[in-house]
């Protein structure tokens, strides 16, 4: 991890599967991201309570959190991390992507 500060980025993505959410968030850790830069939340059954202030304080884009509200009809988890470079963001997404996240439509 580059260890330079540029301003905190936010990448996130939901999962259907918890396990994978785990994994992605343990590839993050071995891969250097510091443990407080990492938040998972789940919901194991149901429909989860409204996200719009969870995503907000998280410093995410509001239309983000519509986004993960829909993903969580049935349940699933959010990984939301921060990152300090540009760089980390889109290693951050490639680790996502790897282990199955769904990324808001407006990330590339």
């Amino acid at each position: 991890m580059n260890k330079e500060s540029s301003g905190p980025h936010i990448v996130s993505a939901a999962f259907c599967d918890l396990f994978r959410a785990g994994d992605a968030l343990q590839a993050l850790a071995r891969a250097g991201f510091a443990e407080g830069d990492l938040e998972l939340v789940g919901v194991l059954d149901g429909h989860a309570s409204n996200l719009s202030a969870f995503c907000w304080n998280m410093g995410m884009p509001i239309e983000h959190a519509s986004y993960y509200q829909a993903c969580f009809e049935d349940g699933g988890a959010l990984l939301v991390i921060r990152t300090r470079q540009r760089n980390d963001s889109q290693f951050a997404v490639s680790v996502l992507r790897h282990y199955g996240g769904i990324l808001p439509p407006t990330v590339n």
